[in-house]
């Protein structure tokens, strides 16, 4: 019987937290889309050296499969970002979430055709895997929506 009562506990708190999610869904989103831009615009040595905490002296002496820290692959951290930006918007159930998602992938088209500009790279498979992460964000809210709503 312990273990009923703890999932009912653990359900609880997660519908605490989605509520929490859709009362605050708006400046979650603007958070993590300047957190996008931000992390998108620096150059990448720049943010892993930050991380790491070493000197660009120091960095430069480091074989490169050590200065890759962040682990997964490049496309995977887009998908991920992007569903993360567009969890909130599809969890709280805005009327016309299209509209955002559609304004999340032409963000991303902008941030690609920037890139070039700030020493990155410019790669048409990040919009795709950015796209794909919209995707992703939007029916994992529906479907988070459809559970709480039968489970309530």
């Amino acid at each position: 019987m312990k273990s009923s009562s703890t999932l009912s506990f653990l359900f609880s708190q997660t519908i605490q937290i989605f509520l929490w999610i859709q009362k605050h869904w708006f400046m979650l989103t603007m958070i993590i889309w300047a957190a996008i831009a931000v992390t998108s615009l620096l150059p990448l040595d720049q943010i892993q050296m930050s991380i790491m905490e070493v000197s660009e002296e120091q960095y430069a002496r480091l074989p490169p499969e050590q200065t890759h820290i962040i682990p997964g692959s490049d496309k995977t951290h887009h998908v991920i970002a992007y569903s993360l930006l567009m969890l909130p918007t599809a969890l709280r159930g805005v009327k016309y979430w299209w509209l955002m998602a559609l304004a999340f992938i032409g963000f991303s088209g902008v941030i690609e055709l920037i890139q070039p500009f700030v020493y990155r790279s410019a790669e048409w498979l990040d919009l795709l895997a950015n796209s794909c992460g919209v995707a992703v964000g939007a029916l994992l809210g529906a479907l988070l929506n459809k559970i709480i709503k039968i489970n309530r």
